[in-house]
C-alpha cells in the first residue's frame, strides 16, 4: 500500500506499515501539550475539533409506540445487552438510565486512537491522523489529579503509531472505512485473496498476556462479530471469510496482536436464524407485549460488567424496580 510522510507526499510501499516506527520519528508533526487543528482536511476525513468537556415503567417507553409486526435487526451492542439481561437492556437502552460513573481515560484513549487511524485508512497523512487523535483527547478530557492532558496526548500518539506500523494491512486492500450498513458501523472492511475481512479495532491502556489470551478466547463467539460478518456479506455480495480483532496494547508491552476468527456461510446462516428469534423477543418487549425479566445469574458476575457488578444492581435489588427512586443514584438521558 502507499505510505505518506509528514508533508503528505508519497514514499512508496512498506509491506503493510505506514512508515513510522517510533513516536519520535513523528515528532515534527506533534504539538506537545496542545493540538493544532488543521484548517483544511482531505475529502472524506473526519474533521478534528477541540472543545472543553466536563465531567417510566416496565413495558412502556416515552411517547406512543404503535404496535407493529415489523421486526428490525437490532444493533449488536443493544442485542448483547439484552442477551446479558433483558431487564438491564430495558432500563439502560429503552428508559435511558445510566450510573453516575466517574471519568476514566480508557474510553477516551480508545476513541482517540480509533479516530486517528480511521482518518489514516481514509487516505489522510500521518500528521493529520495524529492531529485527529489529539483533538479527540482535548475534547473529552476531564481535569483531575491522576492523568494530565500531556500524558493522554502521549498515549494517543503511541496508539496511532502502533496501529499504523502493525501488520494489519499486509496483503489486504481497503474496501470501506466504517461503512454504515443497516444501522451498523464496522471499523474496516478489507479484501484478501480468500474473501472479505472485517476488522474491529480495540485499544487497551494495559493488557498483559494472560488477560489478552482470555479476551481473545471470549471474542471467538462474540455476537457483534457474527452480526458484522453477516451484514457486510449481505451488503457487498461477497463472502466474509474472517473477522479480526486488531488489539492495540499500550502497556506493559507495546504491540498490536491480531486475533482472526474464521467465518463460514453455514455458520452465519445459523447465527441469523437465532438472531431473528432474539430480535422478535426484543421487539415484543418494546411493543409492551412481553415483560422484560431479570437474569439473576449475572447481577454480580464481574466478567459480564467490566470488572464490576451490574450497573443497575441497586435499581433492581435495593429499589426493587421502583423507578421513582432511581434519580437518587442514576441519571436519565433524554429519549431520542
Amino acid at each position: 500500500m502507499q505510505i505518506w510522510d509528514l508533508a503528505g507526499s508519497r514514499r512508496g510501499k512498506i509491506g503493510g506499515s505506514l512508515g513510522f516506527a517510533t513516536e519520535e520519528q513523528a515528532a515534527p508533526a506533534l504539538a506537545v501539550g496542545g493540538s493544532a487543528c488543521w484548517s483544511t482536511k482531505p475529502p472524506g476525513l473526519d474533521e478534528p475539533s477541540c472543545g472543553t468537556a466536563s465531567s417510566a415503567g416496565i413495558g412502556t417507553t416515552s411517547g406512543s409506540t404503535p404496535v407493529t409486526d415489523t421486526v428490525k435487526p437490532y444493533s449488536p451492542t443493544e442485542t448483547e445487552v439484552f442477551l446479558t439481561c433483558p431487564m438491564l437492556w430495558w432500563y439502560t437502552d429503552k428508559q435511558r438510565w445510566q450510573s453516575r460513573a466517574g471519568w476514566t481515560p480508557n474510553r477516551l484513549i480508545g476513541n482517540a486512537v480509533d479516530a486517528g487511524l480511521k482518518n489514516l485508512w481514509r487516505g489522510g497523512t500521518f500528521a493529520y491522523a495524529i492531529d485527529t487523535a489529539e483533538a479527540a483527547v482535548c475534547k473529552g478530557y476531564v481535569r483531575q489529579d491522576t492523568w494530565t492532558l500531556d500524558d493522554l496526548y502521549s498515549r494517543a500518539r503511541q496508539g496511532v503509531v502502533l496501529g499504523a506500523n502493525s501488520a494489519q494491512l499486509t496483503g489486504m486492500s481497503i474496501i470501506a472505512v466504517e461503512p454504515r450498513i443497516n444501522g451498523r458501523k464496522p471499523d474496516l472492511v478489507l479484501r484478501s485473496s480468500e474473501g472479505l475481512v472485517v476488522d474491529d479495532l480495540k485499544v487497551s491502556l494495559s493488557l498483559d498476556a494472560r488477560a489478552q489470551s482470555q479476551r481473545f478466547e471470549e471474542y471467538t463467539h462474540k455476537w457483534q462479530f457474527k452480526d458484522y460478518a453477516y451484514h457486510v456479506q449481505e451488503e457487498f455480495g461477497e463472502p466474509v471469510t474472517q473477522v479480526r480483532v486488531v488489539q492495540v496494547v499500550l502497556s506493559p508491552r507495546r504491540h498490536v496482536p491480531i486475533h482472526s476468527i474464521p467465518m463460514t456461510a453455514a455458520g452465519l446462516t445459523q447465527w441469523h436464524q437465532s438472531a431473528e428469534q432474539v430480535w422478535w423477543l426484543m421487539h415484543r418487549m418494546e411493543q409492551g407485549l412481553l415483560q422484560p425479566w431479570m437474569n439473576l445469574r449475572v447481577c454480580t458476575d464481574i466478567r459480564q460488567h467490566f470488572g464490576r457488578r451490574c450497573e443497575m444492581y441497586e435499581g433492581c435489588h435495593d429499589f426493587e424496580g421502583d423507578t421513582e427512586k432511581f434519580s437518587t443514584i442514576y441519571t436519565q438521558k433524554e429519549m431520542s
